[in-house]
């Protein structure tokens, strides 16, 4: 017992300085801006083992946060940073993926989603 009651989420994000893919912790994190271009593309989660999720997510996103020093931070992601940000923010708020998910159909088993995108390279590298 720490005597705080917070939300903490750990969540692999681009630096915005560095440019390096890093595990960088969220206390209290706010998506402040969600832009409306959206973007489907697949996810897993450790909640679903063995599953992968088509989800539409914003293509871009604004999150103000304190970082473990409690300073207040505003920066903003985009591309894969941001999606990933926005599922374990979703944790955080009670839902899990698929309850984000548009239909039962963009549920696929790993093995189904490794065969198709075998498929999609064998296709690129014929053409």
């Amino acid at each position: 017992q720490v005597g705080a009651s917070i939300q903490l989420m750990l969540a692999y994000a681009k630096d915005a300085e560095t440019a390096e893919v890093l595990p960088k912790i969220f206390i209290n994190p706010e998506l402040t801006w969600i832009s409306e271009e959206k973007e489907k593309d697949w996810e897993g989660c450790s909640c679903l083992p063995g599953y992968k999720l088509l989800v539409k997510r914003s293509k871009s996103i604004r999150v103000l946060y304190r970082d473990l020093q409690s300073n207040q931070i505003e920066e903003d992601y985009s591309g894969m940073s941001a999606r990933i940000i926005q599922h374990n923010y979703d944790h955080l708020n009670g839902r899990m993926v698929i309850d984000v998910i548009e239909k039962v159909d963009d549920i696929i088993s790993e093995l189904e989603y490794s065969r198709r995108v075998i498929e999609y390279h064998r296709k690129r590298l014929s053409a």
